[in-house]
């Protein structure tokens, strides 16, 4: 039988070896731009929020509904969302549209309320909107319009600028709408009334509407609630003179008349500050007392504060609330602001807004206070509960009470190049809720940005792959499952992390990617102008707050070419050039651990004048050098070269000449625009990847192959450089950054990845090009030697990073990772490749090259053992224990140093008695021997 099957395994192979197969290719949208909650409701247990999100370059209106433990609700609009183009849901004359609130009815069904605007001649105009969805997200066209009703204010001027800032349902189904209307002149309240099929209600008002001014010229109703009587409150700011404005209620009778025993002639003003004080939510008790939150201008910081008043229901302050009637509540000397009010079951007041922290960043802000108007101090810390998901902007404009007294915030989340709609539940006491959703967080990402991938890294602590790049001019890293090339939920958000820092200078400029495996850290390091910004992420993707200034290290130079790395004991290299005058030099400095310079590392912690400009920095495989790879200018030209540097900052004497060595030919010119990526394989050899300018001036790839001594490995290609012009047609520019070798036993493959560019019109193709041993070109893409072509029939697609993979199931399995389009705009493109190799070539390699044995003591064992084995050089190790037909029972993963290693597995207390099979492996190879468990 074994014969058999490895007699298939011979066929299969040499079967498939003419070609590559393409198993796997991904678009991934990384940036998620512009998405906006404005509100929340919650209806039988699940939470409905709508907002807007922006997809390429069109802005939706999007509604989205989950399950009461925070995942999306697949039976509602596509997996859970139904987003809205204007041309979808308006006429032709409309240019766009938002969302302010969201209500919905006894039968399940959402009704939304807002804008819809247009332009006219030099006039933006807008109408207001209501649109009602049915149960299952999709446009219910049985109301208004087919959906929707837009609402037209007449004025005096012609021009009229109409707004719902809020939506409410009376007990007989009918439909109320506050806000304003603008007719150029002077913003008043605005209240509108519909029947249930969207007709407006004539009964309400004059012809369904109520409009009237409090103040000269600006009034808003930014809320509103019905009471019992059908009478209908309004709340929102007016005002009050060239600097001011003060908080303004009035309340309609049924019929939408202004109530005259409510404050006079059914208005109320209050003015705390000589600034600003709006109320942007209300809130009626059982009693007929209104309260209502928003804020104020703090006198003293200029700051604005949280505002809390109570009226009695004829108008009055109601005196007996905390300070006389109302409540200011400073929460940290910055801006705070309050959106949203909710009357607890037991008279309790929730607040829900934003708070802003002495750094400028906002903080989810929820506020409890007793029904007496003092904080309710058993709530979360003195009453005032602040969350900042990533410390880089958090705010809420949605808040709900689940049926169990759970609380919801609503709003969005920004993390460095994304914008989440985000949903937050607290316990009752203010806690973060874990049960709901990821610990207590559900964030949506929606839309779509400008992404480019340009660097790709094994991961060493499972089998999975990480990709950087730029998204939205924000640094990225996408982590990524070799096996389905699926996103990490587990990692970042939802598989993604980015950088807060972003380049105005150069929003596309690339950042450079480094793992630290040990420590498990991961790192990105890109120039920002006039220095280069290094940011740490710890292994889960959320930030190292203890490197550097909060996760963050920058260190001054002029020019940044793509060196850094990280040394075998965690210290941080970069590479530059320091401009002086009309001069200037390369140099390589070191970092500390911490972010700090290392004074011990040269002058200063920089050698200086190196004779490289350097693009990639790694260490040796022994771990003895660190190497660094570009360009070398020798003479009236240039070469492509290594250089390679004790730890102490010394040249290696015995690498090269005084450390350096390099190719230089008159066939392959490298540019210093150019970047130049390094590799190491198995056997030690070192491959430079790049572009070329050739003697015909057009750029070409390139690759040239150095022996670990720093010999030219003169057996590769054409005396240790391989040149290759794969420009075609109308196609004259190409050029390669990705950069992979692999071996087995002594014999190598090395894989390159770049992009075939026109100069006349900028399309460009993703080429990829597999080199044997010698140099030559390999049979990817069916023998043609290379591919050279659209994954995705995109025009403007590339390639900028590969790897090869490890030796599986004889095959050679190769990552390709760029940009292509999804038809909107570009985004990280992942693909991977598989080579099929002929059985005869695969052999398992030991996990050392020492000559050693692999034990396990006690052996028979019970519960408890103890793995022995040997590292020549430190490296990531994989401890499998299978049964004996392959089962996996233990996976333990761990950074060894060199040496004799000694680990101690607890078996677990349900193991079988019998012969199971325990595995070592490293990057390298892998050894097993069997355990008897008695």
């Amino acid at each position: 039988m074994k014969l058999f099957c490895l007699l298939l395994i011979i066929f299969c192979g040499i079967h498939l070896n003419a070609q590559n197969i393409v198993s796997k290719k991904m678009l991934t949208d990384i940036g998620i731009v512009n998405n906006s909650t404005a509100s929340m409701v919650v209806h039988n247990g699940k939470i409905v929020v709508a907002g807007s999100i922006q997809d390429g370059k069109i802005y939706k209106l999007a509604i989205l509904r989950f399950l009461s433990n925070g995942n999306a609700d697949e039976r509602f609009g596509n997996n859970g969302v139904d987003s809205f183009t204007v041309s979808r849901i308006l006429p032709a004359t409309y240019q766009g549209a938002y969302i302010r609130s969201v209500a919905i009815q006894d039968d399940g069904k959402i009704l939304v309320a807002g804008s819809a605007w247009y332009q006219s001649g030099v006039n933006y105009l807008s109408n207001v909107l209501v649109m009602r969805l049915s149960t299952n997200g999709l446009v219910d066209s049985t109301f208004g319009d087919n959906g929707t009703v837009r609402t037209n204010i007449n004025s005096s001027t012609g021009l009229s600028v109409d707004e719902a800032f809020s939506i409410k349902l009376q007990t007989d189904g009918k439909i109320v709408v506050a806000g304003q209307s603008y007719d150029y002149l002077q913003h008043r309240f605005l209240a509108i009334r519909y029947n249930t099929d969207g007709s407006t209600d004539n009964s309400f008002g004059t012809g369904g509407v109520t409009l009237f001014s409090i103040g000269a010229s600006d009034d808003e109703a930014f809320a509103m609630d019905i009471q019992l009587d059908g009478k209908i409150v309004l709340a929102g700011e007016s005002y009050l003179n060239s600097s001011s404005y003060r908080v303004a209620l009035a309340r309609l009778t049924a019929k939408g008349k202004l109530d005259n025993t409510f404050g006079t002639n059914g208005i109320v003003t209050t003015n705390i500050s000589p600034a600003e004080d709006e109320a942007k939510s209300v809130a009626l008790q059982t009693d007929g007392k209104i309260i209502i939150a928003g804020t104020t201008v703090n006198n003293s910081t200029n700051k604005s504060d949280v505002l809390c008043i109570r009226y009695n229901s004829d108008g009055s302050i109601d005196s007996s609330f905390s300070n006389r009637g109302k409540v200011i509540i400073d929460v940290n000397g910055q801006d705070d602001v309050a959106n949203n009010l909710i009357l607890q079951p037991d008279n309790k007041i929730l607040i829900g807004g934003y708070s802003t922290s002495v750094d400028g960043v906002t903080a989810f802000l929820s506020i409890r206070l007793l029904a007496n108007g003092c904080k309710d101090m058993q709530y979360a810390s003195g009453g005032i509960k602040t969350t900042s998901l990533y410390q880089q902007g958090d705010a809420a404009y949605g808040m709900s009470l689940t049926s169990q007294g759970k609380i919801l915030l609503a709003g969005q989340t920004t993390n460095g190049a994304s914008n989440y709609i985000s949903i937050i539940r607290y316990k009752k006491n203010g806690s973060t809720d874990s049960s709901f959703k990821n610990n207590g967080v559900s964030l949506t990402g929606i839309g779509s940005s400008e992404d480019v991938a340009s660097n790709m890294l094994n991961s060493p602590w499972d089998n999975s792959l990480f990709v950087s790049g730029t998204a939205n001019g924000y640094w990225v890293i996408a982590k990524y499952w070799k096996s389905d090339l699926s996103l990490d939920s587990s990692f970042g958000i939802n598989g993604i992390t980015s950088a807060k820092y972003k380049n105005e200078e150069d929003p596309q400029d690339e950042p450079v990617l480094a793992i630290d495996a040990q420590k498990k850290k991961i790192y990105m390091c890109g120039y920002t102008g006039r220095q280069v910004t290094i940011v740490r992420f710890n292994k889960d993707g959320t930030q190292d707050i203890t490197f550097g200034n909060k996760a963050i290290a920058n260190y001054s130079l002029s020019l940044f070419y793509g060196g850094f790395g990280i040394e075998s004991d965690h210290k941080i290299l970069v590479c530059g050039v320091r401009q002086q005058t009309t001069s200037g030099y390369d140099f390589i400095a070191r970092l500390k651990y911490d972010g700090t310079i290392d004074s011990s590392f040269g002058i200063n912690g920089e050698i200086q004048k190196l004779p490289i400009t350097a693009n990639s920095i790694q260490m040796k495989k022994d771990g003895s050098n660190i190497l660094l790879g570009g360009r070398v200018y020798v003479g009236s030209g240039s070469g492509i070269g290594v250089y390679a540097l004790k730890t102490n900052g010394s040249f290696d004497s015995l690498f090269g000449e005084n450390g350096l060595v390099y190719k230089k030919s008159a066939l392959a010119s490298p540019q210093v625009f150019f970047r130049y990526k390094m590799a190491q394989d198995q056997q030690g050899n070192i491959v430079v990847s790049g572009g070329v300018q050739g003697s015909n001036f057009k750029y070409q790839f390139s690759v040239t192959r150095f022996l670990k001594n720093g010999i030219i490995d003169s057996s590769f290609a054409q005396n240790g450089l391989f040149v290759k012009d794969v420009s075609t047609g109308s196609f004259s520019d190409n050029y390669n950054e990705g950069i992979s070798a692999y071996c087995v036993n002594s014999n190598c493959s090395v894989l390159t990845s770049g992009i075939k560019l026109s100069d006349g019109n900028e399309l460009s193709h993703a080429v990829v090009i597999l080199l044997k041993n010698n140099g030559a070109i390999d049979s990817l893409n069916s023998g043609n030697g290379y591919i050279d072509t659209s994954f995705f029939g995109d025009q403007y697609e590339a390639a900028y990073a590969a790897l090869i993979d490890t030796i599986t199931q004889s095959k050679e399995v190769m990552f390709i990772a760029g940009k292509a389009s999804n038809g909107v705009n570009s985004d990280f493109e992942l693909i991977k490749l598989i080579k099929p190799y002929t059985t005869v070539s695969v052999q398992k390699l030991p996990v050392s090259i020492a000559d050693y044995k692999l034990s396990i003591t006690p052996n028979p064992a019970h519960n408890f053992i103890q793995v022995n084995y040997t590292l020549i050089n430190a490296d990531n190790t994989e401890i499998k224990i299978t049964n004996i037909n392959g089962r996996p029972l233990i996976t333990q993963k761990q950074y060894n140093n060199a040496g004799l290693q000694h680990v101690n597995i607890k078996l677990p207390s349900t193991i079988m008695a019998g012969i199971y099979v325990v595995t070592v492996t490293t990057p390298h190879g892998y050894n097993e021997c069997k355990l008897l468990v008695q």
